[in-house]
């Protein structure tokens, strides 16, 4: 059963962190708008809808809906591919991910026409983070690179090192690791020249990511317990359960189930709490996983049915495939062998197509051709 943990990826750098102050700010917002018409109605539309489309998505998008309206009313392509944009995070934040590209991909037109190439960085990260979470590599790496190149022409630091790290993400499923931790230390490198918190908590909990993978469980808790700290002080809460994920999953692996199924529960309570549904899909897995090895068959079997009922609803399908391994390997323990079978041939129908080696080779000719085109430059 796969103990592999899915990296956060980082989307815009705009920083979904409600504080008291925040709160304040967007009453504040809310109070002015009916005040105003125009294009300062739809900044103010727009800048709601970005403090909270990680707390309440459906009501952010109304705000972009209504901003979006207005845009196309008044002939305001900036705003009108904001607002789409921002509309399609929303949706990847749901894990609606075919609603999400469709309105990233609106924006990438806008943007273009407009030849604005920080929108189109930022349009392309997001279109790459989408590809990613449904286990589509290559065309995520095509849209990462993309934006990389954006914002190094830009000399943006911080979307460098944002498109590094989430290049460094898609590497990692690859398990290309040399790659992975070169991106991992370009990104981590920029952030603390920078100082910005979360991009360094979000690196260090990436990296513990990479040494889970390798078997390092002791350099994973050491990573994800600094990068919680750091999540904590921020008071970032959508992005603490990553943490907490990657510290389960080590003493899973070190055997430590009692204090891991503590670890996943708390994660996974955080991951309905912002209805992330991939990241429960993956949690709801793990936590069967550990219900399976502690004996409890009946448990391990419900959590696994739901992970993957939540896996299909978004198409997700590396947690459809482990939903798919972890069922398989209960109704083999279970004596019920058709079902085993059935799921075991699911699973490695899955792991086949998503990691064929054609689709191996064409990741590697990407970044070969990334690499060429900045020595040219």
């Amino acid at each position: 059963m796969s103990s592999q943990k899915n990296t956060f990826l980082l989307l815009l750098l705009l920083l979904p962190v409600l504080s008291f102050s925040q709160n304040a700010i967007i009453d504040s917002l809310k109070k002015v708008l009916p005040t105003l018409d125009g294009e300062s109605k739809i900044q103010v539309l727009l800048k709601i809808c970005n403090e909270i489309k990680f707390q309440d998505a459906d009501a952010a998008r109304t705000y972009c809906q209504e901003a979006l309206e207005l845009s196309q009313g008044l002939n305001l392509e900036k705003w009108k591919g904001v607002a789409l944009q921002r509309i399609g995070v929303t949706y990847e934040g749901q894990g609606e991910f075919e609603k999400a590209l469709d309105y990233g991909n609106k924006a990438l037109t806008v943007f273009k026409k407009l030849n604005d190439s920080l929108e189109i960085a930022n349009t392309s990260n997001n279109i790459g983070i989408v590809f990613d979470q449904k286990g589509q590599n290559e065309k995520a790496l095509l849209q990462l690179f993309e934006a990389l190149k954006y914002y190094e022409a830009l000399g943006d630091k911080g979307g460098i090192a944002q498109s590094a790290n989430n290049i460094g993400i898609v590497y990692k499923k690859e398990k290309n690791y040399t790659k992975v931790i070169e991106y991992y230390k370009r990104s981590l490198a920029i952030y603390e020249e920078i100082k910005h918190g979360f991009g360094i908590a979000a690196t260090e909990v990436n990296i513990g990511s990479v040494y889970l993978d390798m078997k390092d469980y002791q350099a994973t808790i050491e990573y994800s317990e600094r990068s919680l700290k750091g999540l904590e002080a921020l008071g970032i809460r959508q992005y603490m359960p990553y943490a907490l994920e990657n510290l389960g999953l080590a003493h899973k692996n070190l055997g430590n189930l009692e204090l891991a199924q503590d670890y996943h529960e708390r994660a996974l309570v955080f991951y309905e709490e912002y209805d992330n549904k991939k990241e429960t899909a993956f949690t709801l897995n793990s936590l069967a996983d550990i219900f399976f090895k502690t004996k409890k068959i009946r448990k391990a079997e419900s959590f696994a049915k739901q992970s993957l009922q939540r896996a299909e609803e978004i198409e997700a399908q590396e947690e459809v495939r482990n939903a798919h391994q972890t069922l398989s390997k209960i109704y083999e323990a279970k004596g019920d062998f058709p079902n085993a079978f059935k799921h075991h041939k699911t699973f490695t129908e899955i792991k086949d197509t998503l990691f064929e080696i054609e689709k191996t080779e064409r990741i590697a000719e990407l970044n070969t051709r990334y690499e060429t085109e900045k020595k040219e430059k």
